[in-house]
């Protein structure tokens, strides 16, 4: 039985026990409460489901950011000091 179920049993259980107090119409109404509200929980738990995936999926992101260095700093300046390479820029060979 599931967390909804527990209401329409109720009223259920109220019928059987006091049928006097209820008419086909409130049975009507309360048996279409009882669906919008199992409705709403299963979507309010959806949600919050989704909305903790997305949490994680944030948390993931921030937690890739902090790669650690793992190449050591060299000895050479680049780009190289000499005067011809800094007079005319910086090539590339497209291949």
């Amino acid at each position: 039985m599931e967390r909804s179920d527990f209401l329409q049993v109720y009223c259920a259980i109220s019928v059987i026990f006091f049928p006097s107090k209820f008419s086909v119409a409130s049975i009507a109404i309360l048996q279409q409460s009882s669906t919008t509200l199992r409705w709403s929980l299963d979507s309010v738990f959806r949600m919050g489901e989704t909305m903790r995936r997305n949490v994680l999926n944030v948390k993931r992101l921030y937690a890739a950011e902090k790669v650690v260095n793992s190449i050591k700093d060299g000895a050479l300046a680049y780009p190289p000091a000499d005067e011809k390479s800094t007079q005319l820029g910086m090539a590339y060979d497209l291949r």
